[in-house]
């Protein structure tokens, strides 16, 4: 989608250019919108906007300053499972487990981060405190004004603006919820690698198991895109592509297992961490898999600020969360110039 994008008050928000043509994916992104509000309020538009958009490396952002990243270290966090962009809020959510990843200790936390690497609150939401459960949070998604967070078995919901509870979505026999995504429609996909599954909510909050195979593996990391379900698997090194109807319908090798994070770009290209590589590695649509970033100790479930091009990154084991700038694809030799780009 060929649209600029300008900074208001450290926010992103695209234009269209005053002079030339739309091309036909900014047409299509459009054609989406006017579609999807036909059957969302306005506020599901803009929060599902905020949520679902990510950039085509070399969309121009002529007026966004340069982005160096930042390291936060002994800032208290702890046992850090997962960072998630809030792109409307302008910051980062990190869910802390604190203990172990299956202990139902009520000691979990949720901590907020500014994008210039500034610990807002700490235990933004907090287990400990009363009237507050949750014991291990995991990975995170938004919805309109609602945090979802997996939760060994349990989906807990909180205000995205207060953090206040909300209420719980229990999953009948889930061992260990990790990630979680929201379609546009306002579906919820949430993975469990526990039992080998991926169950799918609906808005309406009807539950439904969309696959349950060894194809799929110990599912970690899920990113959604279009109609596929891109999930990645911590016991082997393959990336697959899930259908709606509960079908693998792709894999992608990668080059090391226990993969965890999984991000996927506008243009299909996915990003993915890797405790046994420790790595983050790009895989592209049209060749081989990338390590855009090494030397990482327990990388887990990586997110991304799509108007910085951070790579929003816990360390499990070190309580710490890092955000480092995407780098450019590299081009192969011979390679023509254009074409899609992260």
């Amino acid at each position: 989608m060929k649209l600029q994008a300008s900074s208001r008050g450290s926010r992103c928000a695209y234009r269209i250019p005053a002079a030339g043509r739309i091309p036909a994916a900014g047409l299509a992104f459009c054609f989406a919108a006017l579609m999807t509000a036909a059957f969302l309020t306005p506020a599901d538009v803009r929060a599902q906007a905020d949520e679902a958009a990510e950039p085509e490396e070399g969309v121009p952002f002529p007026d966004r300053p340069k982005a160096p990243g930042f390291v936060l270290a002994d800032a208290g966090f702890k046992t850090p499972e997962s960072v998630l962009c809030d792109m409307r809020g302008d910051l980062y959510l990190v869910s802390n487990v604190n203990g172990s990843p299956l202990a139902h200790d009520d000691n979990g936390f949720i901590s907020r981060v500014s994008p210039h690497g500034k610990v807002l609150e700490i235990a933004w939401i907090d287990g400990r405190k009363d009237g507050v459960r949750l014991h291990a949070p995991k990975g995170m998604a938004l919805r309109a004004d609602e945090l979802y967070v997996a939760d060994i078995d349990t989906i807990r919901v909180f205000s995205r603006v207060s953090g206040a509870p909300q209420r719980s979505i229990g999953i009948p026999g889930a061992q260990f919820l990790n990630d979680i995504v929201a379609a546009v429609d306002g579906t919820l996909f949430v993975s469990d690698m526990g039992t080998g599954s991926i169950h799918r909510i609906t808005r309406e909050g009807e539950l439904s198991l969309l696959i349950q195979s060894p194809a799929i593996g110990k599912p970690n990391g899920i990113a959604l895109r279009n109609d596929t379900l891109w999930v990645a698997r911590m016991d082997a090194a393959r990336v697959a592509a899930v259908s709606m109807s509960g079908q693998v319908v792709r894999e992608i090798q990668v080059p090391a297992a226990q993969l965890d994070g999984l991000v996927v770009l506008r243009n299909g290209n996915l990003l993915v961490s890797s405790w046994e590589g420790q790595a983050v590695y790009r895989l592209d649509r049209t060749g081989p898999a990338e390590a855009v970033f090494t030397g990482l100790t327990a990388p887990a479930d990586i997110g991304f600020d799509m108007g910085r091009r951070y790579v929003l990154i816990p360390f499990f084991n070190d309580n710490r969360i890092e955000a480092r700038p995407l780098p450019p694809r590299a081009r192969p030799e011979g390679r023509r110039r254009g074409g899609p780009r992260d």
